[in-house]
């Protein structure tokens, strides 16, 4: 068997951390609360909340999500109300921060057909937060959908 050069494995494994790093760099979890939640968000997809605290209410433009991941989530979602989850992972309207919220679309709104729930986390990345829409609960940011608050929101 012939023996592979450290140099060469060394170089592959460094590669693959690489890649591995960048193309799953969502940032750290964060905790967000209804003030530093309140404002326009902006995605490079095109697509942007406008999140109220009171009522903790929100507008979106131009969000689709993957109809695999949220088959009741149907065309393009217009607006409704946001709560954070709480301790216990349920979402409450008296939870007054969190790292992660849900946004809830009712039925008959805009295009949309049925009642419908997508999750949102917070994430801290080069010491800005940001809101991704998150395709499945154990994967954070795994939709590629990111905000970023106009007028930039620092981190705590």
């Amino acid at each position: 068997m012939k023996r592979v050069p450290r140099v060469r494995v060394a170089c592959v494994l460094a590669v693959g951390a690489v890649l591995l790093a960048a193309c799953s760099d969502s940032g750290s979890s964060a905790r967000i609360d209804g003030d530093g939640l309140a404002g326009t968000w902006t995605s490079g997809k095109g697509a942007a909340l406008t999140i109220e605290k009171t009522p903790q209410s929100f507008s979106a433009t131009g969000l689709k999500v993957d109809a695999s991941a949220y088959p009741d989530c149907t065309g393009e979602l217009d607006d409704g109300g946001w709560e954070f989850y709480d301790e216990h992972g349920l979402t409450s309207p008296a939870a007054g921060s969190g790292t992660q919220l849900a946004l809830a679309f009712p039925a008959g709104r805009g295009r949309q057909s049925s009642a419908c729930s997508v999750d949102v986390d917070v994430r801290k990345k080069s010491g800005k937060l940001m809101l991704c829409i998150s395709d499945y609960a154990d994967s954070a940011c795994d939709s590629g959908i990111y905000f970023t608050k106009q007028g930039g929101a620092p981190a705590k």
